[in-house]
Order: structure tokens, then C-alpha cells, then sequence
């Protein structure tokens, strides 16, 4: 049985340059909310502890660490986007389907993805085709003796 770390970082720290920050929106208790963070990996006891700091910029340009051992977020896009992708040029865009993951919950997470990433209105290296990324609907196993609801899209 393990457990998380997650606490303030006290003492001297390196300052990080504003440009560092990325802007985060969220919905936390049914308010909306929106932060500049800094995410980047730390060690300590010479370099045997590996740790992530997240660091929020306010307004005022004060800079607070959090330190933690979760790296679920880098872990799940990691592993969403190394899975199957179906790639489909058009005219003007790019399209990446990738595949629906194990939960329709983690689904429901790459979709969010998915979204903040088109806002991002990214064109693809050396071309004029913007990026836009769809999770493709999931494939519905047929019980024996049963025909599936939705055929499945192959990849």
C-alpha cells in the first residue's frame, strides 16, 4: 500500500520566468476558476527522490511550489497518445481519431484533451493544416448470438 505526497515547497527556490506559465481553467465546487501554472520535475536526497513541483503564478507575480508525487495527468496523456490514432488529411485540416481507452470515465478525460487541444488552433509542422482531435466512439462487443449496436471502426 503506497501513499501521495502533496505539500507546499518552503525555502530558496529559482525563481521561474512568467513566460514559463501556462494559463489552466477549471470548474472546482461548481465555480470556475483559472490559474498559471508551471509544471516541471524536481529530485532531492540527491537525486534518489523524484517529484513533481507545480507552481502557480498570482497576479501580484508571486510564485507558490507545490510539490507532489502525482504524475497521473503526464501518465494518462502519455499513454493516450501512444495508442492507436486514425490520421486524416482534408483541405485545411488534420484529423487525429484516437481510440476510446479502457473506461468510458478515461474516455470522457481524452475528450476534455481533445478539446483544450483545438483551442490551441495548432497547425501541423510545414503545413497549413490545422490540428483537430476527435475521440473515436467506442466499439460495442457483441454477446454471443448478439449483433453489436454500433459497428466497430477498425484502426
Amino acid at each position: 500500500m503506497g501513499f501521495d505526497i502533496l505539500t507546499y515547497r518552503k525555502g530558496r527556490i529559482r525563481h521561474i520566468v512568467e513566460k514559463r506559465f501556462t494559463l489552466h481553467k477549471a470548474k472546482l465546487d461548481g465555480r470556475r476558476v483559472e490559474y498559471l501554472l508551471h509544471d516541471q520535475p524536481v529530485r532531492f536526497l540527491n537525486g534518489t527522490l523524484r517529484l513533481r513541483q507545480v507552481t502557480r503564478l498570482t497576479e501580484t507575480g508571486h510564485q507558490t511550489p507545490m510539490v507532489t508525487s502525482r504524475w497521473d495527468l503526464r501518465a494518462f496523456i502519455q499513454m493516450a497518445l501512444q495508442d492507436t490514432a486514425d490520421i486524416e488529411p482534408t483541405d485545411d485540416q488534420l484529423w487525429v481519431r484516437l481510440v476510446p481507452l479502457s473506461s468510458p470515465h478515461r474516455s470522457r478525460v481524452l475528450e476534455s484533451l481533445c478539446d483544450a487541444l483545438n483551442k490551441t488552433n495548432t497547425l501541423f509542422p510545414g503545413t497549413q493544416l490545422q490540428m483537430h482531435y476527435v475521440v473515436a466512439p467506442p466499439c460495442l462487443e457483441a454477446k454471443s448470438g448478439q449483433v453489436p449496436g454500433k459497428p466497430c471502426q477498425e484502426f
